[in-house]
């Protein structure tokens, strides 16, 4: 449970399940959020619930991760300042799919290239959000594809540098659309 005074409270469970036999794996996520204002109400009327189910199935250097997502309610998801990332929730990418009544769809698929070259690790991911709600009026649909390469160096002097490229293409019904590409680096290190 959080309290945030005057604003809104929240209940959650995650529950997550891992399991694997030779190079076959499985891994279940699920998450459930209840969120209704409280005190002042700062931030208006909020009662929603959040459901998430992603279940991946892993092979070799291989996984495939299959999700459904489900905001009910006539509010938004709440997120700190609007969009501060809510790191449990089954898929986490750059468009929220948080709005009201949102139903989405989530895919991704992820390589370990490490047998081409050590530390490099492919993902793409497309997620599509459907029939959400702004001021009370359904039927808006938002989507994003997002392909992510990141490479670690694993050993000698470098190691531990790391390096990100997201390239991300999101669109949605309201003119919101927008294409990014962003480049990260790391560098991780035991004290």
């Amino acid at each position: 449970m959080s309290e945030l005074e005057d604003l809104y409270n929240q209940y959650s469970i995650g529950l997550n399940y891992k399991n694997s036999v030779d190079q076959f794996r499985l891994n279940t996520k699920f998450r459930y959020y209840y969120t209704e204002e409280s005190g002042d109400e700062l931030l208006g009327d909020i009662d929603n619930q959040y459901f998430g189910l992603m279940q991946e199935f892993g092979y070799g250097p291989n996984t495939i991760g299959l999700g459904i997502q489900k905001i009910e309610g006539d509010s938004n998801f709440p997120m700190l300042d609007g969009a501060v990332p809510v790191l449990s929730y089954i898929n986490w990418t750059q468009g929220t799919f948080n709005k009201a009544n949102e139903l989405s769809y989530h895919l991704t698929f992820n390589h370990d290239a490490s047998w081409l070259v050590p530390g490099l690790n492919l993902l793409a991911r497309y997620v599509d959000g459907q029939n959400y709600a702004i001021n009370g009026q359904k039927g808006f649909d938002e989507s994003e594809f997002d392909i992510i390469i990141n490479y670690r160096v694993n050993e000698g002097r470098f190691k531990g540098l790391g390096f990100q490229w997201l390239n991300l293409n999101y669109k949605n019904d309201i003119q919101g659309d927008y294409s990014e590409n962003r480049f990260f680096t790391t560098y991780s290190f035991k004290f």
